[in-house]
């Protein structure tokens, strides 16, 4: 299968989402993957907070982020500089690799948390893209 990324990050509508989260704040209830839990922040803040007696590099990632909650952990929002329409099958492996999706009366949205440089040399888009 060959995707091409303007059929798969179809257009880039940021004016719209945030208008629509600044108006509807229940609505961002629905935005997923929105807060900063990966490994590296989550190990930053148990080895900060956490009293740790045991070997915590033993640990698996679902204990790492139980043992942060369990101290307290807030974790913070991503920064989402622009939101897209992508297709079906973007926003599925998007969501799968952790990145801010929300889906609002079946249209499908990528919130992107970089910028500066076209959408195809965003390191996630490459990784998706690279698994054809």
């Amino acid at each position: 299968m060959k995707v091409k990324i303007d059929s798969d990050v179809i257009y880039e509508v940021s004016g719209v989402v945030w208008y629509l989260l600044t108006s509807r704040h229940d609505l961002w209830d629905y935005v997923e993957n929105n807060y900063d839990v990966s490994e590296d922040t989550v190990d930053d803040y148990n080895k900060q907070y956490s009293e740790i007696p045991f070997d915590y590099s033993d640990l698996s990632y679902e204990e790492k982020l139980e043992l942060a909650y369990d101290n307290d952990f807030e974790p913070d929002p991503v920064e989402i500089f622009q939101w897209y329409i992508v297709s079906e099958w973007m926003y599925r492996r998007l969501k799968e690799e952790g990145e801010p999706v929300f889906s609002f009366e079946g249209t499908k949205f990528w919130g992107r948390t970089t910028f500066g440089q076209a959408v195809y040399m965003d390191g996630i888009i490459k990784k998706i893209l690279g698994q054809f």
